[in-house]
């Protein structure tokens, strides 16, 4: 049996025609549109044990059925394989992404008997948040022009929450942190530099103290867990106080890297391990600032 993954492609990268790389255990195949740029990877691995690892479909009762997918024993080292040729095909091919987090999974049968066995023959994952229109009507836009002396201090803020939440929808939810972070450091944390000094600025702030409450009051049971998991790393308590430190904290981590810290750190291939605290001052960002927009200082 034939385990597959087929990833999407982005760069400037072409071929002259599609080919095959055999690179034991594994094939790879190099696909292109009609332009000859490189839109799709496909790995390939036969795997004898297979039957434990198949997708399987049962009825439960008429119009319900239970779905199981194990994991693949190959899935790490496959993803470890396509990171490997994004972060050197950055270099060699101008690849600018690979979509390693959705790819199309499939079993292959090579005989009548294996076919037999395969009751969903591929599976994909794609992740998107719910993007509704918001309508523009004139009284809204000419209140933002008519405005923009009177709030002119908070145009930049305001860009560093346009490019977070772009970054959040596109899962680059450590990037998005730190644009967040900007925002609040701008306007709460009285120019300073130093964590432990920022750290106070936030914890005096009655709007950032606020816009927590109200953030921690409407988080799911899934990024509730996801925080306690953060805040234990540092010893830190669920209260205001400790989760401000933690903000802080992890912005300073994110700003440093090294491969023999202990300490968890962030990279281009955990990004999913912020979307919860990402999530978390994306809201604080937005709750500052329904105050704030009503005229009134950071305080």
């Amino acid at each position: 049996m034939i385990y597959q993954l087929t990833v999407k492609y982005h760069g400037y990268t072409f071929i002259k025609s599609q080919f095959n790389l055999v690179f034991e255990p594994y094939t790879i195949i190099v696909e292109c549109d009609t332009n000859k740029i490189v839109d799709k990877l496909i790995i390939q691995r036969k795997i004898t044990d297979y039957e434990k690892y198949l997708p399987k479909l049962e009825t439960l009762e008429p119009h319900k059925h239970s779905l199981t997918i194990p994991e693949s024993p190959y899935f790490d080292e496959i993803m470890n394989l396509l990171q490997t040729i994004e972060s050197f095909g950055g270099f060699w091919f101008r690849v600018t992404k690979i979509d390693y987090d959705f790819p199309k999974r499939e079993w292959l049968p090579e005989n009548e008997n294996e076919k037999k066995l395969i009751k969903i023959l591929n599976i994909g994952f794609a992740k998107e948040y719910n993007k509704t229109p918001i309508e523009m009507t004139p009284r809204i836009l000419f209140e933002i022009i008519n405005s923009r002396e009177k709030f002119k201090h908070l145009i930049i803020p305001m860009s560093f929450i346009r490019e977070g939440r772009n970054d959040f929808e596109s899962f680059r939810y450590i990037n998005a942190f730190i644009n967040f972070y900007f925002y609040l450091e701008d306007l709460y944390g009285q120019g300073k530099t130093k964590n432990y000094l920022v750290e106070d600025e936030f914890m005096k702030s009655k709007h950032i103290k606020y816009a927590l409450d109200k953030t921690i009051s409407t988080f799911s049971k899934r990024h509730m867990d996801n925080l306690k998991k953060f805040l234990k790393m540092e010893n830190y308590k669920l209260d205001n106080e400790d989760i401000i430190k933690l903000i802080v904290k992890v912005r300073g981590n994110l700003h440093h890297f090294s491969q023999k810290s202990s300490k968890m750190k962030g990279h281009p291939f955990n990004q999913n391990d912020y979307e919860t605290i990402a999530y978390l001052l994306m809201n604080i960002c937005i709750h500052t600032f329904t105050i704030l927009g009503t005229g009134v200082s950071p305080s």
